[in-house]
C-alpha cells in the first residue's frame, strides 16, 4: 500500500511508546515534545487544530517563550521524516497545514488506536449477532496491538488524561475477552489471566466477578469464595465502601451452588437465505469522509438490543440520517460505503431502493413497498392494496428487526415517511439533494466538497499512484479545476485511464479555458453540467421557481468570491429580506453554499457552478442588465464604505463633492467602530472585486471609483491588503484618463499610489506619483488634497534623508491646513514633523509637534487617532533615555492602534517598545515584544517590515546572549530585506561576517 507519493504508507502506534514504520524500518521521530505534537494530532482524527491548541495540550498554562516557533519547527521536522520524497514547497499529504493549523491526514487503518477501535466494534457486532468464537477473535487482535503503556514517554497533563483513557479502554476489552472466553467454556484457560488482572487492578469489581466465576466453572469453589472475601477486605479498609450487589448475588449463589452458574450451550445463529443484502458493490476508491462516517457511526452505536427495544416507549423513533449535498458531490458513494462498514450491525439485512428523485415521476412509496414486503418475505397474496395497510404491514414485519434501509435520491419527505421501519432497532440512510426539513431525523450531513489531500488521494486511487506521481504538477491543476467535486474527478479519471503517458497534462491544458471546461468535463455517461441541470430544473418547478433562477443567474456574473446578503439584495434590487428567501430557496438546492460558518449571511458559488450559472445566463441576462446590476452593487458598497470609514477615522468629515458620489442605497448601518471593522473585513474581497469588474464595464463613474479608493485605504493599509489598494488605485487613473473632468478622481489615485509606494519603500516611484498628485489637485483648485499630498510626499523625503525638502513639504502642507481649518489633517503633519525633527537630532522640537498633535485628539473626537503621535513621542523619550516613559507611550500607542484594528501601527509599537525594553536591561519583555511585532509584520505580508522586524527580534536576541537565535533573525532579516533595501540587506550581511 503506497501514499501520495509513492512511498509505502507509515504505520502510527500510540497504544505503547509513540512510534512510526514505514514497511519494517522505524522512523526518527525526534525528542519527546516534538513525539508530543504528533501524538496531539493523531488522537484528533484528522481535525486541523490550531497552534495555540496544540500548545495548550504539549505545554498546558506555562508554554515557554517561542512556543509557536517551536510547533512550526516540530512540524516541519516530522514532515521530513514522515515525507522524504516530498519537493520543497509542494504540498504536505499526511502532515498537513491550513494557515496556521495543522492535521495529519491518514486513513484509519495507519493508526493502531483507530484499528483498536474498530476491531471493538466488530467484536460488540459479533457478540451481538450471538458469534461468540467471532468477538474473541476480534477481540484478541485488538488486544495485540498494544506495546506497553500508551504514549509512553510523553509528558504533560493531556498526554496523561489520554493515558488513563486508553488504559481503561484496554481493561474493558481484556474483561469482555475473558467474558467471552468464560461463555466459550475456557474457564480454566482464563482463570490464571484474571488473577493477574485482579491483582493489577485491586478495585476492579467486574475483575474479581469473572475471576470468582472461572474459578467455580473449574471445580474451585473454595478459592472463588476467598476471591469475595479478599475484595470486601481491599474495599472496605481502603475505600470505605461494600462490594457492589452483583458481586454479593455471586457469592451467594456460589454458595448455594446455584445450577444457573453452569456453563450454557453456546447456540450460534442460523443465517437463512431470506435475510436481504441488496447493498451495491462498496466503492474501491472511497476517499475521505471521516467526520461523516464516524457520525452514522455514532447514530448506530446508540440502537438499542432487541430486547430493550421492547422496553421502549410507543413514541421512539427510528434513527434517520440524510445525506444531503450537490450533485457529483458523493452522496450515494457516502451511503453504500458506510452501510458496508456497519453490515455487521445490521444481521437481520440490508435494504436498497433507489427512489427516482430526480425523474419527472419519482418512484411512489406505495410501489416501493411492495417490493420492499416481498423482500422480506411476505407471500404476495398478503401485501395489502393501499398505501396506509402497507406502511402498517411493514412497520410490523420490521417489528424489533435490526434492518439497515438505504434510500438513495428521495424526492421529499413525504416519499420517505412510509419507507421508515417500525423499530428503533433499525436504521435509514437517506441520500437527497433537498434538506428534507420535515423529516424527523437523527443527523443530517451536509457533504461539501472534497479539500486538495483528499481529492489528489481519489485521482490517485482511480488513475493510478504512479500515474499521478509521474505527473503531479498536472494533478495539482486538476485538483484546483475540479475543486473538490468527485464527480469531476472521476470525470478527469476516465478520460485519463488506459491512456499514454501525459494524459493529465493534456486534460489539465483543456480544462484551463473556462469556456469549453464545462464541455470537457464529460466522459462516457458521466457528466458534471447533466448533474447541474437537473438541479436547475427541479428549481424552476417552484413556485418561485423563475425568481430563484434569475438569482442563481445574475449573482454568477458578479466577480466576488463570496456574497454578503446585502450585496445580493443590491445586485438584485430587492429587500434584504426577499433576496435572503431566494438565497435560502438556491442553497436547499444546492446551487448555492453558504460562506463562513461564523457568518449565516454569506454564500459562494462552487467554481464550477458558478460557470453553469454564467452558461445558463448567457441566454437571458444581457450585458445591460449585468453592468445595472454592477453600478446597483458599488453605489450600496460605496455608502456603506463611507459610513465605515467615518467611524474608524474619527473626525474625517465627509467633504464637499463627496456627497453625490456615496448616495447609493442604504446597505448596512453600523452601531460600531468594531462592527465596521467587522463587515469591511467579511465584504473586501467582493468590495474591490466588483468595482474593478465594474470599472472594465464602464459601469462606475472615475470619481466614484476614486472615493471608494480613499475610503477604503486607511481600512486597506491597517491590515496589510496592498494589493487590493494598488489595483482600486490603478484602476482609478486608468479610469479617468487625461480627461479634465475626472482630473480630480486621477489625482486622487494618483495620491494613493504615491502612499503605497511609500509604504513598500519604492520611494523613487513614490516622489513620481505624488509630484503629480501635488499638480493635479493644484490644477482642480483642491487645496486640502494637495496638502495631504504634500505632507505624504514629506514623509517620503523624510525617509530618503532629504530633510529640507521634507521640512519645506510639511510646513507648506501645514499653512494649507491650517488656512482651511482642517485641524486633523494639520495634526497629522504635525506628527510628519516631530518624526523629521526626531531624524535630524532636534529632540525638544520633536516632543513640542508630538505633544500638540496629542493634546488636539484628546480633545476632540479622533482620540484613538493619537496612536501615531504616541509612537513618535515615545521614540524620542527612548533617545533621551526617559525609558520608562518611551514604555508607557509605546504601551498607549499600541492599545489605540488595537482599538482601531490597525495591525500595521500596532506592529510599529510593538517593535519600538521591544527596543525601549532592551535599552532597559528588561530583556525577556523584549523578546517577547519583537516576536509580537514580528508575527503581525508577517500577516501583513509587509517585506521590508518583516526584515526591520526580524532585524529588532536579532538584537534582543544578542542582548539576552542567544546568539544562535540572533544570527538566525539576522539572515532572515536580509533576505527579507533584499528587493526592497538591499543596503540595509547588505549591512546586516556585514555585521553577520563580522560576529
Amino acid at each position: 500500500m503506497v501514499g501520495t507519493g509513492g512511498e509505502a504508507l507509515v504505520r502510527y502506534r500510540l497504544l505503547g511508546p509513540v512510534r512510526a514504520h514505514r514497511q519494517q524500518a522505524e522512523l526518527e521521530l525526534g525528542p519527546a515534545k516534538q513525539r508530543a505534537v504528533l501524538a496531539v494530532l493523531l488522537l484528533n482524527d484528522n481535525r486541523l487544530l490550531a497552534r495555540e491548541e496544540i500548545i495548550d495540550a504539549v505545554w498546558g498554562n506555562r508554554p515557554p517563550a517561542g512556543a509557536s516557533g517551536l510547533v512550526a519547527t516540530y512540524v516541519a521536522r516530522l514532515r521530513k521524516v514522515l515525507e522524504p520524497a516530498r519537493a520543497r514547497r509542494s504540498p504536505a499529504n499526511e502532515l498537513v497545514s491550513r494557515g496556521t493549523s495543522y492535521g495529519v491526514v491518514i486513513a484509519r487503518e495507519q493508526l493502531d488506536l483507530r484499528v483498536f477501535e474498530e476491531l471493538l466494534v466488530r467484536a460488540r457486532g459479533a457478540r451481538e449477532r450471538g458469534d461468540l468464537r467471532g468477538c474473541s477473535a476480534a477481540l484478541g487482535r485488538a488486544l495485540e496491538l498494544w506495546r506497553g503503556t500508551p504514549l509512553e514517554g510523553l509528558p504533560g497533563a493531556y498526554a496523561e488524561v489520554h493515558r488513563r483513557r486508553l488504559g481503561d479502554l484496554r481493561l474493558a476489552a481484556q474483561e469482555d475477552r475473558c467474558e467471552v472466553a468464560l461463555d466459550l467454556g475456557l474457564h480454566q484457560e482464563v482463570a490464571a489471566e484474571l488473577s493477574a488482572l485482579a491483582a493489577a487492578h485491586p478495585h476492579r469489581e467486574r475483575v474479581r466477578e469473572l475471576l470468582m466465576l472461572a474459578l467455580h466453572r473449574s471445580g474451585r469453589s473454595a478459592e472463588a469464595l476467598a476471591v469475595f472475601q479478599d475484595t470486601w477486605r481491599t474495599l472496605t479498609e481502603r475505600s470505605g465502601i461494600e462490594p457492589s450487589p452483583a458481586l454479593r448475588r455471586l457469592q451467594r449463589a456460589i454458595l448455594d451452588a446455584d445450577p444457573a452458574l453452569d456453563l450454557r450451550p453456546v447456540v450460534q445463529p442460523i443465517r437463512t437465505r431470506d435475510v436481504p443484502a441488496q447493498l451495491p458493490p462498496d466503492i474501491a476508491d472511497f476517499t475521505g469522509r471521516t467526520a461523516e462516517v464516524a457520525a452514522v457511526r455514532e447514530v448506530v452505536d446508540t440502537l438499542p438490543d432487541a430486547v430493550a427495544a421492547e422496553e421502549h416507549q410507543s413514541g421512539s423513533a427510528v434513527p434517520v440520517v440524510v445525506i444531503t449535498g450537490p450533485g457529483g458531490v458523493g452522496k450515494s458513494t457516502l451511503a453504500v460505503h458506510v452501510a458496508h462498514r456497519l453490515r455487521e450491525w445490521f444481521p437481520d439485512g440490508q435494504l436498497h431502493l433507489h427512489m427516482g428523485g430526480l425523474r419527472d415521476r419519482p418512484h411512489p412509496p406505495a410501489e416501493m413497498l411492495e417490493r420492499v414486503l416481498a423482500d422480506l418475505g411476505v407471500p404476495a397474496e398478503r401485501i395489502p392494496a393501499n398505501l396506509e395497510q402497507r406502511t402498517a404491514l411493514y412497520r410490523t414485519v420490521t417489528s424489533g428487526r435490526r434492518l439497515l434501509v438505504v434510500l438513495d435520491d428521495a424526492r421529499d419527505a413525504a416519499q420517505v415517511k412510509p419507507l421508515l421501519p417500525g423499530s428503533p432497532t433499525c436504521t435509514v440512510l437517506v441520500t437527497s439533494r433537498s434538506r428534507l426539513a420535515d423529516l424527523p431525523v437523527a443527523r443530517t450531513l451536509s457533504l461539501a466538497t472534497l479539500d486538495d489531500a483528499e481529492s489528489l488521494r481519489l485521482l490517485e486511487k482511480i488513475v493510478g499512484a504512479e500515474t499521478v506521481a509521474a505527473d503531479l504538477d498536472a494533478a495539482t491543476r486538476l485538483v484546483e479545476i475540479c475543486a473538490g467535486l468527485p464527480l469531476a474527478l472521476r470525470v478527469v479519471g476516465a478520460r485519463a485511464g488506459g491512456r499514454p503517458a501525459g494524459a493529465l497534462r493534456r486534460i489539465a491544458g483543456r480544462l484551463l479555458r473556462e469556456e469549453h471546461r464545462l464541455g470537457e468535463l464529460r466522459a462516457g455517461e458521466l457528466a458534471v453540467t447533466a448533474s447541474f441541470q437537473v438541479s436547475y430544473d427541479s428549481l424552476l418547478h417552484t413556485p418561485v421557481g423563475a425568481e430563484a433562477a434569475r438569482a442563481f443567474r445574475l449573482l454568477s456574473c458578479l466577480a466576488a468570491p463570496d456574497l454578503g446578503l446585502g450585496t445580493a439584495a443590491a445586485a438584485l434590487d430587492l429587500t434584504e429580506e426577499r433576496a435572503e428567501d431566494l438565497l435560502e430557496l438556491l442553497c436547499d438546492f444546492h446551487l448555492l453554499q453558504y460562506g463562513a460558518a461564523q457568518d449565516a449571511h454569506r454564500y459562494r458559488y462552487h467554481d464550477l457552478l458558478r460557470l453553469f450559472a454564467q452558461e445558463v445566463s448567457g441566454a437571458t441576462e444581457t450585458p445591460a442588465d449585468i453592468a445595472q446590476s454592477l453600478a446597483r452593487v458599488v453605489d450600496a458598497h460605496l455608502t456603506a464604505v463611507v459610513d465605515a470609514d467615518e467611524l474608524l477615522r474619527p473626525g474625517h468629515q465627509r467633504e464637499a463633492g463627496c456627497e453625490a458620489s456615496a448616495a447609493g442605497p442604504a446597505l448596512q448601518r453600523f452601531v460600531g467602530p468594531s462592527a465596521a471593522l467587522r463587515w469591511l473585513e467579511s465584504e473586501r474581497a467582493a468590495i474591490v472585486s466588483v468595482a474593478l469588474q465594474a470599472a472594465g464595464h464602464g459601469a462606475v463613474r472615475p470619481d466614484q471609483l476614486a472615493e471608494l479608493t480613499t475610503r477604503l485605504r486607511a481600512f486597506l493599509q491597517r491590515r496589510g491588503h496592498w494589493t487590493d489598494w494598488e489595483l482600486l488605485a490603478t484602476a482609478t487613473v486608468e479610469a479617468a484618463g487625461d480627461s479634465d473632468c475626472w482630473a480630480r478622481a486621477a489625482a486622487i489615485g494618483h495620491l494613493e499610489l504615491g502612499t503605497l509606494a511609500s509604504t513598500r519603500h519604492r520611494f523613487a516611484q513614490a516622489v513620481a506619483e505624488l509630484r503629480l498628485s501635488v499638480e493635479l489637485f493644484g490644477r482642480t483648485g483642491d487645496e486640502l488634497r494637495q496638502g495631504r499630498a504634500l505632507n505624504n510626499l514629506g514623509v517620503v523625503y523624510i525617509e530618503t534623508g532629504r530633510h529640507q525638502e521634507a521640512a519645506d513639504c510639511l510646513e507648506r502642507a501645514l499653512a494649507v491646513q491650517r488656512a482651511r481649518g482642517s485641524e486633523l489633517d494639520a495634526a497629522i503633519t504635525l506628527d510628519n514633523l516631530g518624526l523629521l525633527h526626531l531624524r535630524r537630532g532636534a529632540r525638544e522640537e520633536a516632543s513640542a509637534h508630538c505633544l500638540e498633535s496629542i493634546a488636539f485628539h484628546r480633545a476632540g473626537a479622533s482620540a484613538e487617532l493619537a496612536s501615531a503621535p504616541l509612537n513618535i513621542l515615545g521614540l524620542v523619550r527612548c533617545e533621551q533615555g526617559r525609558l520608562d516613559e518611551a514604555i508607557a507611550l509605546q504601551f498607549e500607542s499600541r492599545d489605540l492602534a488595537r482599538m482601531q484594528g490597525n495591525l500595521y501601527r500596532e506592529a510599529l509599537a510593538l517593535l519600538d517598545l521591544a527596543e525601549a525594553y532592551r535599552r532597559q536591561g528588561e530583556l525577556r519583555q523584549a523578546v517577547d515584544c519583537a516576536e509580537q511585532g514580528l508575527e503581525i509584520r508577517r500577516r501583513l505580508g509587509d517585506p521590508y517590515g518583516t526584515g526591520q522586524a526580524f532585524a529588532r527580534l536579532g538584537a534582543a536576541l544578542e542582548t539576552s546572549g542567544q546568539r544562535d537565535r540572533a544570527r538566525a533573525c539576522w539572515s532572515a532579516a536580509a533576505e527579507a530585506l533584499d528587493a526592497t533595501a538591499p543596503s540595509e540587506a547588505a549591512a546586516i550581511r556585514k555585521r553577520l561576517v563580522a560576529h
